[in-house]
């Protein structure tokens, strides 16, 4: 891997320095999918509205006009149409489950040699550039709508990378500080693209919000924490949670520069700073008896600098005081855990909860991640079927892709995800337990939600009631761990979320329905039920539900050439047994298309499946009661009235629970009980141009390369210079063939003091394969043997033809 930070006097980068806290995991909701695929006669295809965005070429009869119409409902709905759901998609966290802005800080000037990248200057490793509005731009608007070609003085930009917000913890959780800005990730931290160009001979970049972000490292980011709990912990030495406890001297120097901050850089959210506000949080964090050693006041509205060195100069007796609090055992974590004390000292609440975050990575990855889905070769779980028996095995002969990264702009979907089910599983409340039970399905279905799921609670342990007796009373859950979670690695891309009221499907394998998307991905991301932001979910779906695509903006599309080029790609995509008959609006085909299938493997686990049903539920009853109790954390989009999320669609209330759950309960595809095949669903490819790398697991660079046999694809890569790997994460576009150019990026091309972050992707590796979706013929039928769709002989685009469709796809 390699990742740049571009030229910029280190003093002035303060902004680079604070990243996110809690463990990410974002996998089960909006990490789903809209790439190429192929599907039978699935379903009856809906009309899509003829928005500006969703209108053939022909409408107009010309690209620019299209373009310009494009461009103004894009920037519209953002603007005008939905001015909240805009605003709160980039600057409102998806969950409450982060460490307190100034603690990040204090870790990242500890730890530079874990933060920083591995290049001279680089200021952090996790793929995050400044905010759009830290750029200016020619029209004076924001880099969402114009291209930003210089950045602001570091003074004038946000406190924050784009994607980290900060929010004061409202959650109540005894074990947590209350109202300290807690650091977490916005929706927009995955889906926003960027994108790299010359504007009159300059470097120039843009951000495109609902897009993909194809730079994030967000699984990298554990192992990131995991380093750091080690410095300041035992972590790295102790099995045991209950005797982890922290180091004194590095606790020591932690707690001396927290309190000798400089609260002149104090900028949380939005480029706010105060410095009341900064020595308020200093009380809060510390507490009332390490300050009073200090002497510090805290409610001065103006910060002395005498007395920040005062602060300086009594360093020595932070000793003192931190002894007493490292007396104090690390949580137990799982069923041995006793309720958290509300009356701990602050500052032993923040160690706990540093020392919490890491056992969790350190269980899910260090233990499960490498035993199960990236463990050397070994023999599936006996309860697998024989076809997904088969698949892992030859899975399981590959080398797997490092556990942590680097990976830039693909996250974990599903696979490593399952701990948050197992870490849940053992909670002493039995939180997640209670919403599997029979007595809820019947309160809020009138019975099971499915044939299917009941067969899982009976493959389980007889039933849902069983599981809740068990899971720590025996440790049946922990103990049979290796028969139900993923054999395999589950990567996939972040996907792009333009106009997703036509995706009748969430994910890559249709596993939800739509309306179950956003709130299922808060709780994978954030982890804890009790601390998604529920009230931005439910304002997210229906914001997404419309969001336009915006329009391809480079100038090639403006010839006469390449708009005819365009309209006979058109006509060739649209060919009744071509491309149209699968990317179709409300498409409802799944099928095997020839590449990896380990995202739509990683889902057949009974106990998997019931853990995140479970735990979506239990976040939408947190929200709901959030609600009804008056201590929302902020008001809902849609006004629920108390009913909140799971009662309420698109803004109305159904007459009963079923719609909703229904997505949510969805029945598994490919799995055991299942009959339906393993394999990912199509989409209707809006905005695809900015989509790239492509196919679920993105191992395929560029539109060109999507049109092309896996022979060919191999052939691409090592006319590039590696005859397996190419370069993932550079941002500049590849205006001829259609994504982003696959090679490493060089300083010069990006806007001076922006943030260069690539790595190198390997096609051979587990869960890899650039194999599949061979789509490149006019027909195509279903082979029985392979079980998978190949083009129809005889019926292969010429090249001429190829370029057409590819000239189409930059402008649907």
């Amino acid at each position: 891997m390699s990742s740049l930070r571009l030229r910029e006097p280190r003093s002035s980068r303060l902004w680079t320095r604070c990243i996110l806290t809690p463990l990410l995991l974002i996998g089960w909701g909006l990490t789903s999918a809209c790439h190429p695929r192929r599907a039978a006669s699935d379903s009856a295809s809906v009309e899509a509205p003829t928005t500006a965005d969703r209108r053939a070429l022909t409408a107009t009869g010309d690209w620019p006009t299209l373009k310009a119409e494009r461009e103004a409902a894009y920037r519209d709905y953002l603007l005008k149409g939905n001015p909240k759901a805009f605003d709160w998609f980039h600057s409102k966290p998806l969950g409450l489950q982060g460490l307190p802005w100034i603690v990040m800080q204090v870790i990242l000037g500890m730890y530079p040699d874990i933060w920083a990248g591995s290049e001279a200057g680089e200021s952090n490793k996790l793929g995050m550039g400044p905010h759009p509005e830290d750029f200016i731009t020619a029209s004076g608007q924001s880099a969402w709508f114009d291209w930003g070609t210089r950045l602001k003085a570091p003074t004038e930009r946000h406190g924050l990378p784009y994607g980290f917000e900060s929010y004061p913890d409202l959650t109540g959780d005894p074990a947590t500080i209350p109202q300290t800005q807690n650091t977490f990730f916005s929706c927009a931290a995955c889906h926003t693209s960027r994108i790299v160009t010359q504007m009159g001979g300059k470097p120039a970049i843009r951000y495109y919000l609902g897009g993909a972000n194809s730079e994030i490292e967000g699984q990298l980011f554990a192992g990131l924490l995991l380093q750091t709990v080690s410095q300041l912990t035992t972590i790295d030495t102790e099995a045991d949670p209950a005797k982890i406890v922290p180091k004194e001297a590095a606790v020591n120097d932690f707690v001396a520069r927290l309190a000798s901050f400089d609260c002149r850089l104090y900028k949380p959210n939005r480029g706010a700073d105060g410095l009341r506000e900064c020595q308020e949080e200093k009380l809060r964090i510390l507490g009332p008896t390490l300050l009073q050693k200090f002497n510090i006041t805290v409610g001065a509205s103006k910060l002395d600098l005498a007395q920040e060195e005062k602060e300086r100069a009594a360093m020595q007796l932070v000793q003192e005081h931190v002894v007493a609090v490292t007396g104090a055992k690390a949580p137990d974590i799982g069923c041995a855990a006793k309720p958290a004390d509300p009356k701990a000292e602050p500052l032993t609440k923040l160690l706990k909860q540093l020392v919490a975050s890491g056992y969790k990575v350190k269980v899910m990855y260090m233990k499960l991640g490498i035993n199960y889905p990236f463990r050397p070769a070994g023999v599936p779980s006996n309860n697998t079927n024989q076809a997904l028996r088969a698949y892992f095995l030859s899975e399981q002969a590959k080398t797997p892709p490092p556990l942590f990264g680097p990976r830039p702009g693909q996250m974990d979907a599903f696979g490593l995800v399952q701990g948050v089910a197992y870490l849940n599983a053992l909670r002493p409340d039995y939180l997640m337990f209670r919403f599997m039970s029979p007595s809820y399905f019947s309160s809020k279905l009138g019975g099971s939600p499915s044939e299917a799921d009941r067969e899982l609670g009976q493959a389980l342990a007889g039933s849902p009631d069983a599981i809740q007796k068990s899971a720590c009373a025996t440790g049946n859950w922990a103990q049979n761990v290796g028969n139900w979670y993923t054999q395999a690695a589950a990567l996939s891309d972040i996907k792009s979320l333009y106009r997703s009221s036509d995706e009748k499907q969430a994910n890559w394998d249709g596993n939800e329905g739509a309306g179950a998307r956003v709130l299922a991905s808060g709780l994978s991301s954030v982890g804890d039920p009790s601390k998604v932001f529920t009230e931005i979910h439910e304002t997210a779906n229906a914001f997404i539900d419309q969001l336009p695509a915006p329009p391809y903006p480079f100038e090639d599309a403006t010839s006469p050439d390449f708009y005819q080029s365009a309209l006979r790609g058109q006509a060739l995509f649209n060919e009744e047994k071509s491309c149209a008959r699968c990317h179709k609006a409300e498409s409802m085909g799944i099928f095997n298309v020839g590449t990896d299938l380990n995202r739509a493997s990683a889902v057949w686990a009974p106990e998997t499946r019931l853990g995140l049903i479970a735990l979506t539920m239990a976040a939408c009853e947190a929200g709901k009661n959030r609600v009804q109790s008056g201590a929302a954390w902020i008001k809902s989009e849609l006004g629920s009235d108390g009913l909140y999320w799971c009662e309420k669609i698109g803004g109305q209330k159904p007459e009963n629970m079923k719609t909703y759950m229904e997505d949510i309960f969805r029945p598994i595809r490919g799995g055991v009980q299942s009959k339906q095949p393993l394999g990912y669903k199509a989409d209707m490819l809006y905005g695809i141009w900015g989509d790239a790398p492509y196919l679920h697991n993105g191992s395929v660079p560029t539109l060109r390369e999507m049109l092309m046999s896996r022979a060919e694809r191999m052939a691409a890569l090592a006319k590039r210079g590696d005859a397996q790997r190419f370069i993932r994460g550079n941002l500049v576009y590849d205006q001829e063939n259609g994504g982003f150019l696959a090679t490493a990026p060089k300083i010069d091309q990006y806007v001076e003091g922006d943030n260069l972050h690539y790595g190198w992707f390997d096609v051979s590796q587990r869960g890899n394969s650039n194999a599949g979706h061979e789509f490149f013929h006019k027909e195509y039928v279903f082979d029985e043997t392979s079980r998978t769709w190949v083009g129809k002989a005889g019926t292969e685009f010429s090249e001429s033809e190829k370029w057409d469709v590819v000239h189409y796809l930059k402008l649907k």
